[in-house]
C-alpha cells in the first residue's frame, strides 16, 4: 500500500530530478581558455550565448557575451600548414579576436607542434593590442561557434569568407 502512495511522489522527484540535469546541460562548455601572464583568456558556450572572459582567474576584468549569431567566426581555410581559427567579439567599437592556430603535422613521426593562440585586440584597422597565450591553450574548440551559427540558420559563403543566410550549396 504505501509503495502504492510513494509511486506519485517518486515520478514528482524524478521529475524534477531530470529538469535539473536538464538545466544543467546548459553548463558553460569552454571552448577556449590560456593564460596571458597572470591573467586568462577564455570563450564558453552556454546554450545559445557565447561568452569572452579576460582578466585574473575567477575575476574577470572583461566579460563580453552574444548569440553565435552575432558574432563572426572566422573558419581554417583548408590551406597551408596552420590551421588557424577566430571569433571575433565586439563592444563599444572594439573587436576582440580570440584566436588559435594548430600545425597540421605532416611526418606521423615528428612530435606535434604546440598550438598557439591569443587575443587581437581592434578598433577598426587599428591594432590596439596583439597579446599571446604564454602557454598553449587548455582548449581549443571554437569551431562549435560555427556549428552555433548553422544551427542558428546562418551559413558561410567560402567565396566572400562572410557569413549569411543564403548560401549557395
Amino acid at each position: 500500500m504505501y509503495l502504492f502512495r510513494l509511486c506519485p511522489v517518486a515520478g514528482l522527484v524524478l521529475g524534477v530530478v531530470a529538469a535539473s540535469s536538464a538545466a544543467s546541460s546548459a553548463a558553460a562548455e569552454v571552448l577556449f581558455d590560456c593564460p596571458i601572464g597572470a591573467q586568462q583568456l577564455s570563450v564558453a558556450l552556454t546554450g545559445d550565448t557565447a561568452t569572452y572572459t579576460f582578466g585574473p582567474q575567477g575575476a574577470p576584468e572583461m566579460t563580453i557575451s552574444a548569440a553565435p549569431r552575432g558574432l563572426n567566426y572566422l573558419p581554417w581555410d583548408g590551406m597551408g600548414t596552420s590551421m588557424p581559427e577566430a571569433v571575433q567579439f565586439a563592444k563599444a567599437g572594439t573587436t576582440y579576436e580570440v584566436w588559435y592556430a594548430v600545425q597540421k603535422q605532416m611526418d606521423e613521426n615528428a612530435p606535434l607542434a604546440p598550438t598557439q593562440g591569443g587575443v587581437r585586440v581592434m578598433q577598426g584597422d587599428a591594432m590596439l593590442a596583439d597579446l599571446v597565450c604564454t602557454a598553449p591553450p587548455s582548449v581549443y574548440a571554437l569551431e562549435r561557434i560555427y556549428d552555433a551559427k548553422l544551427a542558428a540558420g546562418q551559413c558561410y559563403d567560402w567565396q566572400s569568407q562572410s557569413w549569411g543566410t543564403a548560401c549557395a550549396g
